[in-house]
């Protein structure tokens, strides 16, 4: 019987309705969470700086904090599986509020870079734990849709955090700042609280057993079935039925990583202003892309959403590479945004769509491992190509040939992968 959190699935109490109250929790959930780290993510390295600490040391914790996440995702997901999504993200919370509260107690640069580090541990198990909770409460037959929809949590806070985090950095003054972030996850805190389908599931499940001894007397279906020291232990940390699609969202978050990290000072250095409306325009679009996208899901093939969305990407990336000015940014924002918007919602529905239910925390712990892996290797790419190999324009041309074989490679791996 398959298991989730610990639990088997079949004891998993599911509304046929899409936005059940368990799902419009976690979104709830989700939301505030990704509005908490975008606050800090994107105001923190300016106030190290402010602090006295230089730019590179700035440079330097982001870093850290992307290898944190990404070498403690394989194990978060492996705690899902087995101790439940509840506790996973009640850990990250208190985590990420641990650092919050340095932030605002604290002037010392060296202490707020390594709780800073740290943070990415917990954002690692909230956004682990959060996305399979999704999966969790999700009806089978909406499950790539919901999928979709729930994505849009990190786009509304993309647009909503760090414009918010600006907004309450009157004067230069962070405390009101970091007290918002800090108030959003405990405010988390408090709603995942509520959310008791693990427990009532796990009662259910006892009960069961107890009217039903014999069962697993016989098939010792208690203990989990098939001893785990056969599985190979790559495969107990990362779930390998993910692993095509992971690897497809590898290749894009690489080639993300060039509009992510170099797009602004790239249109600084053509003098044009204003580059953030770049990321307005894009999250907007995103917005309107994932809604409409989802009603495809179990409609068409999954190659009928990702190879299109995979050319508009590129195209965009291409385009980036001619920049030239305002409007001409302002374009390729919105031809980026039908592109990602498309495309990433896809690659996570097959993610959650194709692990078995016992192993969703690792399928999404791989899944997001891959994500931060492209990032950070694709940032070191790019960067290196813009100092050594030639500037800005043939890193977002080279971006876009990253872009097309990430095309080449989805028509091979994911042509028998529905949604």
């Amino acid at each position: 019987m398959a298991k989730s959190g610990g639990v088997p699935s079949a004891f998993i109490e599911v509304s046929e309705r899409l936005w059940n109250s368990d799902f419009i929790r976690i979104f709830i959930i989700a939301t505030l969470c990704n509005i908490s780290q975008q606050m800090i993510g994107s105001t923190l390295p300016y106030y190290v700086i402010v602090l006295g600490g230089s730019p590179s040391q700035a440079g330097v914790m982001t870093g850290l904090l992307t290898l944190a996440a990404l070498c403690s995702r394989p194990f978060v997901g492996r705690i899902c599986d087995t101790k439940g999504r509840r506790v996973v993200t009640v850990f990250g919370i208190f985590v990420f509020l641990s650092g919050t509260l340095v932030y605002i107690l604290s002037m010392n640069v060296y202490l707020v870079m390594a709780f800073r580090v740290l943070q990415g541990v917990g954002i690692a198990c909230v956004s682990t734990a959060n996305g399979t909770i999704a999966a969790d409460v999700l009806p089978e037959k909406r499950l790539s849709a919901g999928i979709a929809y729930f994505g849009l949590t990190a786009t509304a806070a993309t647009s909503v955090g760090p414009a918010l985090a600006l907004s309450l950095m009157t004067g230069g003054v962070y405390s009101p700042m970091f007290a918002v972030s800090g108030l959003a996850m405990i405010a988390a805190l408090v709603i995942i609280m509520t959310l008791n389908y693990e427990k009532k599931a796990r009662e259910r499940f006892e009960e069961y057993k107890k009217e039903h001894p014999e069962e697993f007397e016989i098939t010792g279906a208690e203990s989990g079935g098939e001893s785990e020291e056969k599985v190979p232990l790559i495969w107990r940390i990362f779930e390998k039925t993910v692993f095509r699609p992971s690897l497809v969202v590898l290749l894009l978050a690489m080639s993300m990583s060039c509009v992510l990290s170099f797009m602004p000072s790239f249109a600084i250095s053509l003098g044009i202003e204003n580059p953030g409306m770049f990321y307005t325009a894009t999250a907007v679009v995103i917005l309107i892309v994932r809604v409409l996208t989802s009603r495809l899901f179990g409609r068409v093939h999954t190659l009928v959403i990702m190879i299109p969305s995979l050319a508009i990407f590129s195209a965009a990336l291409f385009s980036l590479s001619q920049l030239n000015s305002f409007t001409h940014l302002i374009i390729c924002s919105v031809i980026y945004g039908i592109g990602v918007g498309a495309a990433l919602p896809t690659t996570n529905a097959l993610v959650v769509k194709h692990a078995p239910i016992d192993r969703r925390g690792s399928a999404n712990a791989t899944y997001y491992a891959s994500f931060d892996i492209g990032i950070g290797a694709g940032a070191a790419l790019w960067g290196f190509i813009i100092d050594y190999l030639g500037g800005y324009r043939v890193a977002f041309i080279s971006a876009g040939v990253c872009c097309i074989i990430a095309i080449v490679l989805s028509a091979f791996v994911l042509r028998d992968l529905k949604l």
